[in-house]
């Protein structure tokens, strides 16, 4: 959303307009309209509230024609809190429909800073407001139309946002600001799942709406960059004319350049096929060669492709030794120890992307080497050494300078977790209780999720652990929700009184929503437990721990209600279904299985990610980027359990 320093300048202007309209219109009150005062210079705080005192002794239209320039001179002296005071209780009805649009823009950009998203949606979608949009000035419905493009992207309603985007380019004439459109509009699309590319393509009214959408489709459609850049071409000549080919998203002139670099001849896979980490590794590989054979089918370059067992030599002769057997590309290792051993060589002359996370130490002898916030995706599937994680930041400011050649992908829950917070956070939580396992990955959980809370500026009201292997949740449940208290409460009003009296136990309302770690097992029993204890109205937000992709509506009833993060592949619609683990793989590996496929397909579209630092790779494991520092960082999106089954829910992002 546009800050406030942007939209003063924008609504000064307006006001000017609308003031002047009314005046010509013939209205005898004598009105100061913003030229009337140097723009750059703030009123006196005792001049703006003489402004208001004015205002209250004219008439209508007239007295909110006066607090709303009040309010802008609020804003301007930087007295947010007074200006929304005045907005507040101006009386918008009185207003025509020029001075409604200069009243919204200022308010509901004062509403964005302060984080109430949801009001401006109410702002910026009035009905009497969005049914004259087109009457409006040009300048005042490129403004709203940005305002509305920004705030539905942020809440993940990521058709109204295209929609608005497109008819704003509409509006614009200078190339640069229209790129700019277009580059927000791609990576809108860039975020959308398939099914839903699929049905908006059919569905879209109006011929620039449906080419953006049919661009989208085409290029998710090829894993190959080879054959996406020839989805471009015959893109093209269906679509002549279409305003993304008068003014393309660099996205799609950077796909040309990455595909004349690819491909290469001969990919290495690096993982470990026994040990306690085989089977992790096992299913990677068998993730990566889906991805393999899926790209021959469907007629692109796969380039020969060899497996290394990791568990058999030292890592740094086996890079070596795919070096020498022609290797240009290297995925893996899995094991952080090993991808730390090949950030210490003194050169690395073929790129690898990493199965890990690294963190600055001194040596790979270095005890520190563990990364600090590290956690298992799946601890019961490691034991005690699980697949790390890494903390978004700065990974390379000691020892260890960023290596060159060198990425970093994996299940990442600290990325995750902040998700979930920045969720809550947008939604307008601001009192928590945390429920998560004692376990480290828990631990983990717990930490990321109280560091961007604590940055939000929101309050852990308490924090609640269980243990892995706990069946029955009532010593965990009940004491976080004060129930004890409660009961205790009555028992001295009883005693107090001398006579038994009727009560219901209640549980504590200082706390506004659960964040919930947990797999689907625990979660069956801990949801069931909270609503037993009268949080049933406490919203509950999970990580994607809670949900492997197995289907199950009896069970998954106990579930009802929860939001959580989601795999992409977990859910219906979002990627190719023909790349699926097989439903008797053990649920706490199932989410290795997509990661070996992004993995592959990542190979290809390093370099377009490389290039364009805004390029998103929608993946099975969520929307993936790439960092300054080589980090491949996830955005998942949402889901939610309704009569036991999983239904997607928008994607809140921040701007």
């Amino acid at each position: 959303m546009p800050s406030l320093s942007i939209v003063r300048s924008f609504t000064l202007a307006i006001l000017a307009f609308f003031l002047i309209a009314v005046t010509v219109s013939g209205c005898t009150v004598p009105v100061t309209t913003p030229q009337s005062r140097d723009s750059a210079i703030p009123p006196r705080p005792d001049q703006t509230e003489q402004l208001v005192e004015k205002a209250n002794t004219l008439e209508s239209p007239a007295r909110e024609q006066q607090l709303l320039e009040a309010a802008q001179g609020f804003v301007d002296a930087g007295r947010t809190e007074r200006a929304r005071a005045v907005l507040e209780n101006l009386d918008t009805a009185k207003l025509d429909i020029a001075g409604l649009a200069a009243h919204t823009t200022l308010y509901a950009a004062i509403l964005t800073e302060q984080g109430e998203y949801f009001r401006v949606r109410e702002l910026l979608t009035a009905p009497r407001l969005a049914g004259n949009l087109a009457t409006l000035a040009q300048a005042q419905r490129i403004e709203l139309y940005r305002q509305r493009g920004e705030l539905f992207s942020l809440l993940g309603e990521l058709e109204k946002g295209v929609n608005e985007f497109v008819l704003l380019s509409e509006l614009l004439s200078d190339p640069e600001a229209i790129r700019d459109i277009h580059e927000r509009i791609w990576l809108l699309l860039s975020q959308a799942p398939d099914q839903t590319l699929s049905h908006l393509t059919r569905e879209a009214s109006g011929m620039a709406l449906r080419g953006w959408y049919d661009l989208a489709q085409v290029t998710r459609s090829a894993g190959d960059v080879g054959l996406l850049r020839d989805n471009i071409a015959q893109w093209r000549q269906r679509w002549p004319g279409h305003p993304a080919i008068l003014f393309p998203p660099t996205g799609l002139d950077r796909i040309e350049s990455a595909a004349n670099t690819m491909p290469v001849d001969k990919v290495a896979l690096l993982v470990p096929l026994e040990g306690s980490y085989g089977q992790a590794g096992t299913v990677i590989r068998n993730g990566v060669l889906a991805a393999h054979f899926d790209n021959l089918s469907n007629g692109g370059h796969a380039p020969a492709l060899k497996i290394y067992d990791t568990s058999t030599q030292p890592i740094e002769r086996l890079y070596q030794q795919a070096i020498d057997d022609g290797a240009a590309f290297v995925i893996g290792p899995l094991r952080r120890e090993n991808l730390l051993t090949l950030a210490h060589l003194p050169t690395r002359p073929v790129t690898i992307i990493g199965l890990n996370y690294l963190e600055a130490v001194a040596s790979p002898n270095d005890t520190g080497a563990a990364i600090s916030d590290l956690t298992g995706y799946q601890e019961n599937a490691f034991g005690t050494n699980p697949v790390a994680v890494h903390s978004s930041g700065s990974l390379f400011n000691g020892a260890l300078q960023r290596p060159n050649n060198l990425y970093q992908f994996g299940l990442s829950i600290v990325d995750e977790v902040r998700q979930v917070a920045q969720r809550m956070w947008l939604e307008g939580h601001r009192s928590v209780l945390i429920i998560a396992p004692d376990a480290d990955w828990g631990e983990k959980a717990r930490s990321a999720f109280t560091g961007s809370w604590n940055r939000y500026g929101g309050r852990i009201v308490s924090t609640a652990t269980y243990g892995m292997n706990q069946s029955d949740f009532t010593s965990v449940v009940k004491p976080a929700l004060l129930i004890d208290h409660s009961i205790a409460r009555a028992k001295k009003i009883q005693h107090t009184l001398g006579k038994n009296i009727e009560y219901r136990a209640r549980r504590r309302h200082d706390i506004d929503a659960i964040f919930l770690v947990a797999q689907p097992a625990h979660g069956r029993s801990i949801k069931p437990t909270l609503d037993f204890f009268y949080a049933h109205d406490l919203p509950v937000y999970a990580t994607s721990h809670l949900y492997t992709g197995i289907e199950d509506t009896n069970l998954n009833r106990d579930l009802d209600g929860i939001r959580f993060s989601a795999m992409p592949w977990t859910l219906p619609g979002m990627v190719s279904d023909h790349l699926l683990p097989d439903s008797k793989l053990q649920s706490s590996y199932r989410h290795l299985y997509a990661l070996g496929i992004d993995a592959y397909q990542l190979h290809q579209r390093l370099g377009l990610m490389q290039a364009s630092p805004e390029a998103q790779f929608y993946g099975h494991t969520g929307v993936l980027t790439v960092s300054a520092e080589g980090v491949i960082t996830r955005r998942q999106p949402w889901a939610e359990f309704r009569r036991g089954r999983v239904r997607p829910a928008p994607t809140l992002t921040e701007n």
